[in-house]
């Protein structure tokens, strides 16, 4: 290795700085912990898991039931199974509908290098899909190579590609760059490439995120940790698009949300620009049950919209707190 590339990487070292994430993930903070939009639904449900062990492997099987949800189907048979190297997880449905996911850690001490495969197969024309990736994991950086639906079929490769990298280059500051290629067959159309920029800059109790693409798409993100149990969001988005005639349109939402820790229960709230008002509660009766109620207000079209859930987990072992419980 030449002299100068070695003083190079060791000058990188001496800044000793820290691992930014990932550019998947660089607005987890808001849109993951605090917002409650992935967690919502409607109707009933009920999950029931079964623990089949804990170590060294853990494996578990989820019966999940639901009624009177648009999303939810109305049964679904669930199963995982993970090691330090290996995850997989399987769902099937009423409707024959098959999804899988498939991590493999290439080292068994650090997770530096994964490749992830993930599949569904439905029903539905179109909606079947193959996704393979590899993570790399660095000291100060991450990198994510994915491709999605790849074929080779007629002759000619066609794929959605997507690259994700990102580095910290202050002990705070994070930037990083998503760059998407799209190859359709060459009958539905043509190839189109697009860049996006993302920012993340962290401090101990607050964290602002954004991510802007020369396309006209601008998204911004703040998460604040107001005490020990108290955090909230803001994320904002902005659209500009140009229509037919030239003219130049740009959209906004924006949405606020908190989320409370109580002892034994947690207590989500949001509301966007849009009139929905949303909350999410849930709430653990005991060790092995616990229950969860959602509930929607749009107040711009008229329409509420509520949820309750109950999720049992049954331990494989004989824990005698556990079915005093």
């Amino acid at each position: 290795m030449p002299e100068f590339i070695e003083r190079l990487m060791d000058s990188r070292k001496a800044l000793n700085l820290p691992f930014p994430g990932t550019v998947e993930h660089i607005s987890r903070e808001v849109q993951m912990d605090v917002q409650l939009t992935r967690q919502m639904f409607t109707g009933i449900k009920a999950d029931i898991t079964k623990i089949g062990g804990i170590s060294p492997a853990v494996f578990h099987m989820t019966h999940s039931f639901s009624s009177g949800s648009q999303m939810l189907p109305p049964y679904s048979l669930g199963a995982a199974f993970a090691t330090n190297r290996i995850f997989m997880n399987g769902n099937v449905d009423n409707d024959g509908s098959v999804s899988g996911r498939f991590h493999y850690g290439w080292s068994p001490e650090n997770a530096r290098h994964t490749t992830k495969i993930q599949t569904q197969t439905t029903a539905e024309p179109g909606q079947s899909m193959l996704q393979v990736e590899h993570d790399w994991k660095g000291d100060d950086f991450s990198i994510n190579l994915k491709t999605v639906n790849p074929s080779f079929l007629d002759g000619e490769f066609s794929a959605v590609s997507i690259a994700h990298y990102l580095q910290s280059v202050t002990p705070s500051l994070a930037l990083g760059v998503e760059a998407i290629w799209q190859k359709p067959p060459s009958t539905a159309g043509p190839e189109e490439t697009s860049l996006s920029y993302v920012g993340r800059y962290v401090q101990p109790t607050w964290i602002a995120s954004a991510q802007v693409s020369p396309q006209g798409v601008l998204g911004m993100c703040f998460w604040k940790k107001l005490s020990q149990k108290v955090e909230a969001g803001v994320e904002c988005q902005l659209i500009s698009a140009t229509g037919p005639m030239g003219q130049t349109k740009t959209e906004g939402t924006t949405t606020l949300a908190a989320k409370y820790d109580y002892l034994h229960s947690t207590l989500r709230g949001q509301l966007d620009t849009k009139g929905k008002l949303s909350c999410l509660f849930e709430k653990r009766l005991s060790g092995a049950v616990s229950l969860t109620f959602a509930g929607t207000l749009d107040h711009f079209k008229n329409d509420a919209k509520v949820g309750l859930g109950v999720n049992l987990e049954m331990p494989a072992f004989d824990d005698p707190s556990m079915m005093q419980q």
